[in-house]
């Protein structure tokens, strides 16, 4: 069985005390839902420079610091291999939706929706909780 892995760049992006979250139009494994912004990294990008795409390309943000929070390693139930870069981000700049976002907004930390909104099965939300209490 070839093996399969899928490398992930995602940022928690804080401003005020709010999280941002999107919600995409489509997604390769059919999950809805609440995101922190993350795409895959293409063929030989750094994670970093991968949030920075992912940030401008999907909010019109601006990276203005990133501080890689945390790498997670898990395998999916497609049975690929997922390596996640998640990092904590400070961002300049307006937040529109970019192209292939259905929806973005920003949560109070101590109101973020349930974890049922999240896409896969609260992900997301347990990201946000165990990075902003590091």
């Amino acid at each position: 069985m070839e093996k399969v892995y899928k490398l992930i760049a995602d940022g928690l992006v804080l401003r005020n005390g709010a999280v941002l979250l999107v919600k995409y139009d489509f997604t390769p494994d059919g999950q809805e839902g609440w995101f922190l912004p993350d795409d895959l990294l293409k063929y030989g990008e750094a994670p970093e420079k991968a949030l920075h795409r992912i940030l401008k390309d999907q909010t019109d943000l601006t990276v203005k610091s990133a501080k890689l929070a945390e790498v997670e390693s898990f395998i999916g139930k497609d049975k690929s291999w997922h390596l996640v870069f998640h990092y904590q981000v400070e961002v300049s700049g307006e937040e529109r939706r970019g192209e292939g976002v259905k929806d973005l907004k920003w949560f109070p930390l101590n109101e973020l929706p349930p974890a049922k909104e999240f896409a896969h099965h609260g992900w997301g939300r347990s990201i946000i909780q165990r990075l902003t209490k590091k």
